[in-house]
């Protein structure tokens, strides 16, 4: 089965990470660390990507980090300087002041006034008119929903698809270059930390499940097992094929032969016997 990252989109190899895990840097759950930092909020819904890669994991670790950074900066120059504030409530209140009066003094009320007026006025000399007609509208609508039941999609949307596609596979790509050359200039006493700590990262995913996560694993590990038992029969049958295959020539020229050189061949002794003896 494959699993998407949420923010990158990008496939997860290894190691994914939920949106309501933990982080291990801020012990704070990842969606509302997200909401945090970008104000969007990460829906629970099935039908879109409910993990995080590791990658994206440290952005936001970073960003979350910053943001902590400016809020703790703020609030310690909010209370060592108290006078920056009133200053700042001052400068609000004249700036409110002086709009209101450019409102007053520019008439634009006035002017507000009259176009609304002059647009009630319009409306009602077209009542007479005849209703609006929407056929092209309702034809497009029409023509796109059999586009999509059809399977077919627009060029844009195709277009942007295979982009998505190939950005994904030359990340997917540089992922795994920049992961052997990280493996391949680690030192074995590197090797074996980052073992363990990937050992540390799966025990607080899998303590962190719920019931319905853990069966859900449960019933995804069954599918692998039966996909990789049917692969393995399809290699038997194959083999089995081409053994069967290598063996009808051979039946076939058995039966070709004359039925003298069948019974030298099946029996050559006793043919052999019977010549002398005759």
């Amino acid at each position: 089965m494959t699993v998407f990252c949420r923010v990158c989109r990008m496939q997860i190899f290894s190691q994914p990470i939920l949106l309501t895990s933990n982080s291990a840097r801020h012990t704070k759950p990842i969606n509302e660390m997200i909401f945090e930092c970008t104000h969007i909020l990460l829906t629970k819904d099935i039908r879109l990507p409910q993990y995080l890669c590791e990658s994206c994991l440290m952005r936001l670790d970073e960003a979350f980090a910053f943001l902590k950074l400016c809020r703790e900066s703020e609030r310690m120059f909010t209370e060592t300087i108290p006078m920056a504030i009133k200053l700042d409530s001052k400068t609000e209140s004249s700036l409110d002041a002086s709009y209101s009066q450019a409102m007053d003094s520019s008439g634009l009320n006035r002017s507000i006034q009259n176009s609304s007026s002059a647009i009630k006025l319009e409306l009602e000399g077209d009542e007479s008119k005849a209703p609006l007609e929407y056929a092209s509208t309702s034809s497009t609508f029409s023509e796109f929903n059999a586009l999509i039941s059809g399977g077919q999609t627009a060029p844009a949307a195709q277009g942007d698809n295979k982009d998505w596609l190939s950005e994904a596979r030359k990340h997917r790509e540089r992922q795994r270059v920049s992961t052997a050359k990280r493996r391949a200039n680690m030192t074995p006493d590197q090797r074996r930390k980052e073992r363990e700590r990937a050992r540390i990262r799966q025990a607080q995913r899998r303590a962190l499940r719920s019931e319905e996560q853990i069966r859900a694993q449960r019933e995804r590990d069954r599918v692998r097992q039966a996909m990789k038992r049917a692969r393995f029969r399809q290699v038997e049958m194959i083999q089995q094929q081409q053994e069967l295959q290598q063996q009808q020539p051979q039946s076939q020229q058995e039966l070709q032969r004359p039925p003298q050189q069948q019974e030298l061949h099946n029996f050559p002794l006793e043919a052999r016997i019977n010549q002398m003896m005759g």
